[in-house]
């Protein structure tokens, strides 16, 4: 029946498979790949069997009908598979991570539409934290040309007004308003 002489033997090739066993799967690419690990673990498991069936046709009686059961096996592993690989897709931290992209993206066109309505050239401008760089400074830059635009108006209302002052005290005619005609004195 058996071609182990005794206990002893069918133990010592049940650790010598084992080992094959561990082997196959230390050889696949990825130990992360589930799919991998389960058909290297059926491999191992037509191998046994086949070693433990004894004479050739034995074995391939055997091998043949763990196929059958292995087959099966496949079609619910690859069915929880896809279940799983749904229900991650559908947790909360993906759901989160998702929307944020979503909110990135807005946020990034946003941008992108601000930066054009400046005139800024974005079409070397890379990640948004480099494309926020570039609005800052032109930002930045308007701001400086706003406030000395600004100072600049001051000061020729200053100058304005303090020539007025001096012209009122040497009796000469101050600023005259839009028309050419003096204001009447008050």
């Amino acid at each position: 029946m058996s071609r182990f002489a005794d206990v002893a033997e069918y133990e010592d090739a049940k650790v010598e498979l084992a080992g094959r066993m561990i082997g196959d799967l230390l050889n696949v690419n990825e130990m992360n790949d589930a799919q991998a690990i389960f058909d290297s673990f059926q491999q191992w498991q037509r191998r046994a069997a086949a070693a433990a069936a004894g004479d050739e046709t034995s074995a391939a009686k055997a091998v043949k009908d763990l196929r059958a059961v292995q087959k099966e096996q496949t079609r619910e592993f690859n069915r929880r598979l896809a279940e799983n690989q749904k229900a991650g897709n559908q947790s909360e931290a993906v759901q989160q991570m998702q929307e944020q992209q979503r909110r990135n993206a807005k946020a990034e066109a946003m941008l992108d539409a601000n930066l054009d309505a400046l005139g800024v050239d974005i079409t070397n401008s890379g990640d948004m934290a480099e494309k926020l760089d570039v609005l800052k400074e032109a930002y930045e830059r308007e701001w400086r040309a706003e406030k000395k635009r600004l100072k600049e108006d001051a000061a020729a209302d200053v100058g304005r007004d303090h020539a007025g002052k001096q012209n009122s005290e040497s009796g000469e005619p101050g600023p005259r308003p839009a028309g050419g005609q003096r204001a009447a004195p008050g």
